[in-house]
């Protein structure tokens, strides 16, 4: 995502990343997100603050904690959906690949073997696939079965 390399990112980089992942947003909104976690006022995020854009932060009232968490579970529906090409609830191997690869991240001479593997890491109940839940569980970083050395 830092496309030029810096260690940070700006609202230009995290918008054209957002466009990528069919998700629209102006640069503007993007730097009024992260205004939220730069805390330096740099107008642009390092790792942490990225992370941060993506975790809950304490709310100030009930409303606003549930306004936040309904706003949460839309982005990462949203997500998801990306990956889940035929929409039928479930992230495979394939599917997983095929976006990777539309989004730059992987290329096509990766081995079906390393989108197995991936699976596998946040596939929590065992059946070769993503669902919702472990998709929310690997974003939210619950019970990682790749944070585990064997």
């Amino acid at each position: 995502m830092d496309a030029d390399h810096d260690g940070k990112l700006s609202g230009k980089e995290i918008s054209a990343w957002m466009q990528k992942l069919g998700l629209s947003t102006s640069e503007k909104s993007m730097l009024h997100l992260m205004a939220l976690r730069d805390n330096r006022k740099r107008g642009s995020l390092d790792f942490q603050g990225f992370v941060g854009l993506n975790r809950d932060s304490v709310p100030e009232d009930e409303t606003e904690a549930s306004n936040k968490e309904a706003s949460r579970q839309k982005i990462l529906m949203e997500a998801f959906e990306i990956f889940d090409k035929d929409h039928d609830g479930l992230i495979s191997p394939k599917e997983l690949c095929r976006t990777l690869e539309d989004l730059g991240l992987m290329d096509n001479r990766q081995e079906d073997s390393e989108y197995v593997n991936m699976i596998k890491q946040n596939d929590f109940d065992g059946d070769g696939q993503i669902n919702f839940t472990d998709f929310e569980n690997m974003m939210n970083h619950k019970d990682g079965k790749s944070d585990k050395c064997t």
